[in-house]
């Protein structure tokens, strides 16, 4: 019998049991799977689909690698290294006659980054200025900046004390009527404030090198980007934890971190620093990785500033440069890196010892250092550089936060282009210090006052705001939040929604004069009124003192006098709705419809204010505030349409009745402080102090208050209008053009003489006369019929419209809008001490208002009637006679 040879092709070969443990077994299954695989490969489509599978994939990552490499590229051509990067103040003007010093210009040029002397080294510098007597002599080496234009070699001669006395080009020795010198960072585009040196790998001292390496990264000359050994400790420690706590990452992986992402902890993005380090580490030298992260690395807090890079951090610690570090700073500055906030030698210099001493035992035990070494370095005491109080002239951290929220909010949607961006702001650096100086010293004369009152508040209380906006362009030039912004960052000037009190008064008048139912002669009643709205409610406000005329008086006078009862009865039969309607125009928050509203009692920030007051300037249209310059190269403002308040005319009437307050009303101390030149404003006063003044070409509003929204006790003519004085006369001396003699009077505003007393035209009887502003066709045309033959022997208003009647109490020489505690509050002054004048602290106003809120909240108020709230007020009903 014939036997045939068992088959053992792929077709017929045995399917390996479940329970085969055979050797034989085995192979016959192995050798199976072999044949299929090598059957699958000979076939063409399989060979075809492979060879476009790797084809894609290497394209891919050639793409990827292409992408990433050219993203590297951009980045660190406008990185933070780039010395135009940041956010700039406006370019500093300098003029004969200015009231700066020698030496303010000298601070000036080496925050600039200019080197003093004639080296012809000028690494790493801006320009270069030279100190002969009372000359400076400036030198930029770079004549343009992006964006600010051209700057000259100039020669600035000074005379003493009373400024700039003449400026010549350096090159030419042709006098100069004006020369500007190039911006100063304010601030990061991607951080909040920061400062920053920047230098070369050969520049960071031997010692310094090895401490960083052997703190952060040991293995930093051999890995590729990626210590896998680090990365595998890190996921250990991380395992099942929510959040990556153990980052494992080398001085690559922060370099990444720092210029190409963001910090947030997680997965996704540690897998993007992984690979984005790997291309690096391809397209740097080591040690061009390694000075990027020695001039980018966070070392802690200066005041107001973020501290980048060793180089600063030498200067801002030490006061040193970065070439004199001994090795006992060398390993200090090393040890902070991993928590400069937790181990900074000014608020924990315990700890900063104690890590410094640990670097100096890292040290020794790699052998870069010898024991001896490290023993006199650990005896050596931590010496700091003290911490400076004064303001340097880019004291400017409110309007700098200012402007990063500006850009978070206008440009959120190309944010991250903006990152290394150079963006140039209004702030004049002038004005800003001028800013800075008024509040902190009239802030020093409250704490006095207050120390002395019966209340006894802790000096340092009291907050004060400044903003001052040009009127045609929206341009805020000077900006402060508050007295300290290392205690409190809230920024009050933009934040804090404050009562205005009389400071919205402009806005009441100007609906009435818009209306043509009152012009500024137009006879009302000053008496106590009771007004009737709503369903039912009532509102009974008074004046200042319970002082009434008991007659009609002149509308300019109860508006120069800040009466209340007369302001509330030209709301009510001029519109609360129509009142409220132009208010919003402006830039206010829309009041709620009630009686009290034409009193101030609606929030509003200094901002909001500002704004608002830009329509009385600008022709009647209000303009957005913005801190951008119209001329920035990178970055430029929002262009928006001005919403149109009001006419030209009726803000030019509006303008003359506030020159009036600023006369012979309550803003009168204006003058008397010595502010020379046309001035419009008004006073106001709620729980806080507000002053609001104009000029042709800068408006300017000051808050003074207590956050937690108590009582301050003054008026706005005590609390704030010192402060505006003394800011105005500093900003027109370095610009006087912002300033101005008049105001522009447009067409269709006329000028007739009327009796101070009837409000008409006058009659040869009349004795009492005094020239008015009207729009043109509502001046009156009927001739005096109170003055005839036999009764011209007493007048009873004076030129201005003031009554004469001895039986009536005479105006307060005070402020007249506030209700306050008399001068018993406050202990007699001290022998030589000024003392300012202090009234009574004002009582809530009768409407049942909320008497405010903390400035930390942007909620508007709401209308609080005395009894429960009404619904949507209905057009309220008042028992009152019409106007004459």
């Amino acid at each position: 019998m014939t036997t045939s040879a068992p088959d053992d092709s792929p077709e017929t070969a045995p399917e390996l049991p479940e329970d085969a443990s055979t050797p034989g077994q085995v192979w016959l299954f192995v050798e199976r799977i072999r044949t299929r695989l090598v059957r699958f490969a000979a076939d063409r489509r399989v060979r075809i689909g492979v060879l476009v599978a790797f084809v894609v994939l290497m394209g891919s990552f050639g793409l990827l690698w292409f992408l990433s490499s050219r993203y590297i590229d951009l980045r660190l051509a406008v990185d933070s290294r780039d010395a135009r990067s940041g956010v700039f103040a406006a370019p500093l003007v300098l003029r004969p006659g200015q009231p700066l010093e020698r030496d303010d210009l000298v601070t000036y040029l080496e925050q600039l980054g200019y080197g003093s002397g004639s080296t012809d080294d000028t690494a790493g510098l801006a320009g270069r200025f030279s100190v002969a007597g009372n000359t400076v002599t400036v030198e930029p080496l770079d004549p343009e900046v992006t964006g600010t234009g051209e700057f000259p070699a100039v020669t600035v001669i000074f005379s003493g004390n009373a400024g700039i006395a003449e400026i010549r080009d350096t090159r030419t020795d042709r006098a100069l009527e004006a020369c500007t010198l190039e911006p100063l960072v304010i601030a990061s585009t991607y951080n909040t404030r920061e400062k920053r040196m920047l230098v070369e790998y050969d520049a960071i001292p031997a010692t310094l090198r090895t401490a960083i390496l052997t703190t952060e990264d040991r293995r930093f000359w051999t890995h590729r980007g990626v210590d896998y050994r680090g990365i595998a400790r890190a996921m250990r420690e991380n395992w099942g934890e929510p959040d990556i706590s153990q980052g494992g990452s080398t001085i690559t992986q922060q370099v990444v971190k720092n210029v190409f992402l963001t910090p947030e902890r997680t997965y996704t993005r540690k897998i993007k620093e992984a690979w984005l380090s790997f291309v690096l580490e391809w397209k740097l030298a080591k040690t061009q990785i390694f000075a990027l992260y020695c001039n980018e690395v966070y070392l802690g807090q200066r005041g107001r500033y973020a501290i980048h890079g060793f180089a600063e951090a030498s200067r801002e610690y030490f006061d040193k440069e970065l070439s004199d570090l001994t090795l006992d700073e060398s390993a200090l500055l090393a040890g902070i890196i991993n928590a400069p906030s937790t181990n900074s030698p000014y608020r924990h210099p315990d700890r900063a010892k104690a890590r410094r001493d640990l670097v100096l035992d890292m040290l020794l035990e790699s052998g870069a250092i010898t024991a001896e070494q490290v023993d006199i370095a650990k005896a050596a005491p931590l010496v700091l550089r003290p911490l400076s109080t004064e303001a340097s002239w880019v004291d400017s951290p409110y309007f700098s936060d200012y402007v990063q929220a500006y850009l978070e909010e206008v440009y959120s949607d190309s944010r991250a282009s903006l990152e290394h961006t150079s963006i140039y702001t209004t702030v004049d650096v002038n004005l800003q210090r001028a800013a800075t100086r008024a509040v902190a010293a009239h802030a020093e004369k409250l704490d006095a006052v207050f120390a002395r009152s019966r209340r006894a508040i802790p000096p340092g209380t009291v907050q004060a705001a400044l903003v001052a906006i040009n009127p045609k362009t929206g341009a805020v030039v000077a900006m402060v939040g508050g007295r300290d912004y290392n205690a409190s960052q809230f920024n009050r000037a933009t934040d804090a929604s404050r009562q205005p009190g009389s400071v919205f008064k402009p806005f009441v008048y100007s609906a009435a004069l818009t209306g043509r139912k009152y012009t500024p002669a137009t006879l009302v009643m000053d008496a106590p009124q009771i007004f009737t709205y709503g369903n039912g409610q009532t509102y009974e406000p008074d004046n200042y003192g319970q002082s009434y005329a008991n007659r009609d008086i002149p509308l300019r006078v109860a508006f120069r006098n800040s009466k209340n009862v007369p302001t509330v009865n030209v709301a009510v039969h001029t519109g609360l709705d129509q009142i409220a309607g132009l208010a919003e125009r402006a830039g206010l928050p829309r009041p709620e419809l009630y009686p009290s509203m034409a009193l101030g009692v609606s929030e509003a920030t200094p901002l909001e204010i500002a704004q608002a007051y830009t329509a009385f300037v600008n022709g009647g249209s209000s303009v957005e505030p913005t801190p951008i310059a119209s001329d920035a190269a990178t970055v430029a403002p929002r262009q928006l349409g001005n919403p149109i308040v009001f006419t030209p005319q009726v803000a030019y009437v509006m303008t003359n009745m506030m020159e009036d307050v600023v006369a012979k009303g309550t803003g009168r101390s204006v003058r008397a402080r010595g502010f020379r030149g046309a001035v419009a404003g008004k006073t106001g006063t709620s729980r806080d102090g507000w002053f609001v003044g104009y000029t042709p070409n800068l408006v300017c509003v000051v808050w003074v208050g207590f956050d937690d929204n108590q009582q301050l006790g003054l008026t706005g003519a005590e609390s704030a209008l010192p402060i505006w004085t003394e800011f105005m006369k500093d900003a027109i001396a370095f610009r006087p053009e912002l300033g101005g003699s008049q105001f522009e009077r447009p067409s269709g505003v006329s000028s007739i003489e009327i009796c101070a007393e009837s409000g008409y035209r006058p009659s040869e009887y009349c004795l009492s006369t005094y020239e008015e502003v009207f729009l043109a066709g509502t001046e009156p045309i009927v001739v005096c019929e109170t003055h005839t033959n036999g009764m011209e022997g007493v007048p009873m208003f004076d030129e201005f419209g003031n009554p004469l009647d001895p039986l009536l109490e005479p105006e307060p020489e005070r402020d007249p809008e506030d209700r306050t505690v008399g001068p018993e509050d406050l202990e007699p002054p001290e022998p030589g001490k000024i003392v300012m004048p202090v009234a009574p602290v004002q009582a809530p106003p009768k409407s049942g208002w909320p008497s405010g809120r903390t400035p930390r909240t942007r909620k508007r108020a709401q209308a609080v009637p005395d009894t429960e709230p009404v619904p949507t007020p209905a057009p309220p009903e008042v028992v009152v006679p019409p106007p004459r």
